[in-house]
């Protein structure tokens, strides 16, 4: 019963940041709310959904709130660690490099290695804006083989000075 009445409270004290990052009066409130989110660990599916309809609803395709979503999968079982990537991947149609390179990072922020692969993937761009975000998402997963010969192949490439900069 102590579990359940505990989970319940962690359960609604999530629901509450929600509803405060609804209610906030200004970018300033909105921001330092969704900053506490990011930190928030274990979050209920059903928080998840709000979040995302939170993110679909904002008119800014680089809300503060797309990278929280992504760092609250670091601590998320793997099928709703896949049903975040799956959320943040099926907004990557933009053609914004703004908005790609903010998805980009909050990719790399679940921590996931189901990301590793897109990730790799987004080194071969050819706009270092996008390429250094790639980079920096990666950072999780430099003990991978794979992820160190991404990383060399990027050097190795026709890659500007901050991207080599970046990857050493």
């Amino acid at each position: 019963l102590f579990l359940v009445h505990k989970y319940n409270c962690v359960s609604n004290s999530y629901q509450m940041l929600v509803e405060a990052i609804k209610a906030s009066k200004g970018e300033k409130e909105r921001n330092s709310l969704t900053v506490l989110l990011a930190f928030v660990r274990g979050v209920h599916p059903d928080v998840l959904s709000d979040i995302e309809d939170l993110i679909k609803s904002s008119n800014k395709t680089t809300d503060p709130l797309i990278l929280a979503y992504g760092s609250l999968a670091s601590s998320l079982p793997p099928q709703l660690q896949l049903h975040v990537i799956q959320f943040l991947h099926s907004r990557m149609d933009q053609n914004d490099e703004e908005a790609l390179t903010h998805l980009i990072h909050s990719m790399g922020n679940t921590e996931s290695n189901m990301t590793v692969k897109f990730l790799t993937s987004s080194l071969e761009h050819n706009n270092p804006s996008i390429q250094l975000a790639a980079i920096y998402a990666l950072r999780y997963f430099t003990a991978s083989m794979d992820v160190q010969q991404s990383l060399l192949n990027a050097l190795y490439s026709d890659s500007s000075e901050k991207v080599v900069e970046m990857t050493l």
